[in-house]
């Protein structure tokens, strides 16, 4: 009977372990925070707070910006005040998302799982996450 017991509470923790918890969709993330959205390709949604000025990025334009990106339950999972990257090797919600600001523009990007990374957990993302980023385009690099 002993091991009949372990062997069930072992199952019941190893079938906990490898739960997915992703959080809000992106529809109950709107909802929850009451907000009016554009809603892009792929389920993607942006609320633009400026929306700058001059040049807009394209898939091949390397963007300096400054974000924060956070999980439907606030938590913060990244930062940084001066990022430089190709638009075209970040996840599919900026390429999405970026084009639709200018220089000195900023954002909020609604990204669902499918966008963003998917079923792939990260050291710091769950699997299935919808990810929330404030961003400001700093600048477009030619």
């Amino acid at each position: 009977m002993k091991h009949l017991l372990l062997i069930f509470s072992l199952s019941i923790i190893f079938a906990s372990c490898g739960k997915d918890v992703p959080g809000l969709s992106v529809d109950e993330y709107i909802t929850a925070n009451n907000l009016e959205t554009t809603e892009l390709a792929e389920g993607v949604h942006i609320v633009i707070h400026s929306p700058g000025v001059g040049f807009k990025p394209n898939i091949n334009s390397n963007i300096v910006i400054a974000y924060e990106g956070r999980l439907t339950d606030g938590s913060v999972f990244d930062s940084n005040d001066s990022y430089q990257n190709f638009l075209s090797g970040l996840i599919r919600g900026w390429q999405i998302g970026m084009p639709e600001i200018a220089i000195g523009g900023s954002c909020t990007l609604i990204i669902p799982p499918e966008a963003g990374y998917g079923s792939q957990a990260t050291s710091s993302i769950p699997a299935n996450s919808t990810l929330i980023f404030d961003i400001d385009l700093l600048d477009i690099i030619l």
